[in-house]
């Protein structure tokens, strides 16, 4: 059995997997909530309790927006030439083949980590936070998507 895809990366697409790949990060969340209670606490001193979790909620908020924000400005500020192009990636028995303008490559099922099913995209980790991500849209149905999803996660799991 063989997938291939050919799509354009665009910047929403990136986006998207950026976003959700800090949102689902304990660490991130981890970070974000304790500054959100830093900063509820500090001005529950004044104000009691209700102003502690209002504050908390409202740090918490702010800072998923900046973050956003930041990201989107960094990502259209940077040379994402390499990510936001056409690219071709291949499934087969033997591993993933990627290719675009730039760069071309193979990865064993051996170095797949995870892959991880978004409502935008599928997103299928090589490292910790680099992950080739396929768009919804490339997809003919919600059964090839659940069919590559399959297939990849028998293939990683057999090594």
């Amino acid at each position: 059995m063989k997938f291939e895809f050919e799509y354009q990366l665009k910047f929403v697409d990136y986006y998207s997997y950026v976003m959700s790949h800090g949102f689902f990060s304990p660490v991130i969340q981890g970070f974000f909530v304790l500054i959100a209670l830093l900063g509820g606490y500090s001005s529950s001193l004044k104000g009691g309790s209700v102003v502690f979790v209002i504050t908390a909620i409202l740090c918490y908020i702010l800072m998923w927006l900046v973050q956003a924000v930041f990201i989107a400005v960094y990502t259209l500020a940077s040379k994402n030439r390499n990510v936001l192009t056409k690219h071709t990636v291949v499934f087969s028995e033997l591993g993933i083949d990627s290719k675009n303008a730039y760069s071309n490559g193979h990865i064993t099922w051996n170095g797949v980590l995870k892959v991880v099913k978004r409502a935008g995209s599928m997103a299928i980790y090589t490292q910790a936070d680099a992950a080739i991500v396929i768009p919804m849209r490339v997809f003919g149905s919600n059964t090839q998507y659940q069919e590559l999803y399959d297939f990849i996660e028998r293939h990683r799991k057999a090594g």
